[in-house]
């Protein structure tokens, strides 16, 4: 009787360590998330009092959103105007975005940028590409 006391015993113990264990690493796997990776390969395209924007989505399976950001220069001064919700890419598979900045006049010369959100709210880095538009009115200019 007192092999089965002690292997209940055991089991017990063993029982509340892969418990612990379990519980640590599940806590491990939520702090130990790393900063999404920022969009990559992001262009624009002109439009009348408009500027649109394409970009790839970094390979994970976490991102929940992309922030896009505009300067009047290249290097600083950057603001947030628009955003674009994530698609659910579990599978890992290149998604293209788009946004079309309607904010904008013709004429002047715009910078951007755009940040990738995960699902615990930690904001990438800004994308790395010198993208730049300068909207401008359709048609043909004869001089």
């Amino acid at each position: 009787m007192s092999r089965v006391k002690n292997s209940l015993k055991t089991a017990a113990v063993f029982l509340g360590i892969s418990i612990f264990a379990i519980g640590c690493e599940r806590d491990k796997l939520i702090y130990d998330d790393p900063v999404p990776a920022p969009p990559q390969a992001i262009y624009s395209v002109t439009g009348d009092s408009r500027v649109t924007l394409y970009w790839n989505g970094p390979y994970e399976g976490d991102i929940t959103e992309y922030v896009i950001y505009r300067s009047y220069s290249p290097s600083s001064g950057y603001v947030a105007v628009g955003s674009v919700a994530a698609e659910y890419n579990p599978n890992l598979d290149l998604i293209i975005y788009q946004f079309i900045d309607h904010g904008v006049v013709n004429g002047v010369t715009y910078y951007y940028a755009i940040a990738s959100v995960d699902e615990a709210g930690q904001t990438s880095e800004l994308s790395a590409e010198n993208v730049y538009d300068t909207p401008r009115p359709e048609g043909e200019v004869f001089l």
